[in-house]
């Protein structure tokens, strides 16, 4: 006779005791089983969730490998580890190749192991007022990436007529 499948939930939460309870009554007669990895949760979501007899875990745990569950599996040995070593080797074969089509073709084969979002740029849109408040705000800040940032905002077109209206 054939295994029967089990459906699984796996959610990534942080200070979610608003909702939890409510998500976790809906699904519970849906699934067989429920995991929640917690992502550092000051709040009441893991009693929640321990309420709910929930498979618990927090990132930090598994990161520093005090985490092992189901049969005995650590998620960092069978799942992180693996990846990264391939990830290496990659890297590697990558850096020794002479072949261009051979780089190209380990070049993809390093994307598609690396997460989704690594390669999304991330964006930001600032006006003038909100480049003055951080400017005056940090101009004389103590970290050298401040002054940095407020000598380069300084040379944006127009900003210094801004900053001698403002004074």
């Amino acid at each position: 006779m054939a295994d029967k499948k089990k459906l699984a939930l796996v959610m990534i939460v942080k200070n979610e005791e608003r909702s939890l309870e409510k998500c976790l009554k809906a699904v519970r007669n849906l699934v067989d089983e429920i995991y929640i990895t917690d992502t550092g949760s000051t709040d009441k979501t893991i009693e929640i969730a321990k309420k709910f007899g929930v498979s618990h875990t927090c990132i930090c745990d598994i990161i520093n490998d005090k985490y092992k569950y189901v049969a005995k599996t650590n998620v960092y040995n069978d799942v992180a580890k693996p990846v990264v070593d391939l990830l290496n080797e990659f890297r590697d074969s990558w850096i020794l190749c002479d072949n261009e089509e051979d780089k190209k073709a380990i070049w993809y084969a390093i994307i598609q192991l690396l997460p989704s979002s690594y390669n999304q740029l991330r964006t930001v849109t600032l006006n003038y007022e909100v480049l003055l408040n951080m400017y005056r705000a940090r101009k004389d800040h103590k970290l050298d990436e401040w002054r940095k940032f407020c000598d380069t905002v300084a040379d944006l077109p127009y900003f210094k007529d801004f900053i001698d209206k403002g004074n």
